[in-house]
């Protein structure tokens, strides 16, 4: 079962260009796209929800575990978390999250002004669907195609083609998630 993971990322990034290919040209051309710094976080098992929430919240500056959001969200009967449950968390940790039906427009908005974007998809369809969140942290386009770069389970800056990218996010209505630090953003932390 460990290895359907990394079969469906040999999949779904075969024939992607390279992670240094598309960070050399951005850094020439920025219009083509928008690389974020997000601390990657490896997924441990059916924590793909506190993982991506744990590294979208890293970003802003904060330090939390995807150990320490499971313990306070985590519903073992589903074995993960719903989208519901991943609102609650960041507005109880302080954060003011934007999500629902989103669009690739959306996407790239949201990425080009340095919020990184939680996603949840569906590597299959019914009646056996493998429902996943992960993180955008990236797109890339070469003017003929474009790509999108996710954090997703044990694979950082994952290269996806947009087309496999949004065939996987439709099958979830194209639910994303972004957030915003509040008030009350890192106040649970020990100084």
């Amino acid at each position: 079962m460990r290895t359907w993971p990394l079969i469906i990322a040999l999949l779904i990034s075969s024939c992607a260009p390279s992670l240094h290919t598309i960070q050399s040209r951005i850094a020439r051309e920025p219009a083509r796209g928008r690389l974020l710094s997000v601390p990657f976080i490896a997924q441990e098992e059916f924590y793909c929800g506190p993982a991506s929430l744990a590294m979208a919240i890293n970003y802003y500056g904060c330090s939390i575990t995807q150990d320490e959001i499971a313990a306070r969200y985590f519903k073992n009967e589903v074995g993960g978390l719903f989208t519901v449950d991943m609102i609650a968390a960041a507005r109880d940790l302080g954060f003011e999250p934007g999500q629902g039906a989103g669009t690739w427009e959306m996407l790239k908005q949201a990425i080009s002004e340095g919020d990184p974007v939680i996603v949840f998809w569906n590597w299959a369809a019914e009646p056996l669907p493998l429902r996943h969140f992960a993180v955008v942290v990236g797109y890339y386009s070469t003017g003929q195609k474009d790509w999108v770069i996710v954090h997703s389970g044990s694979h950082q800056n994952l290269v996806i083609s947009r087309g496999r990218f949004e065939r996987l996010w439709f099958w979830e209505d194209n639910w994303m998630m972004t957030i915003e630090p509040g008030l009350e953003a890192c106040k649970w932390q020990s100084p």
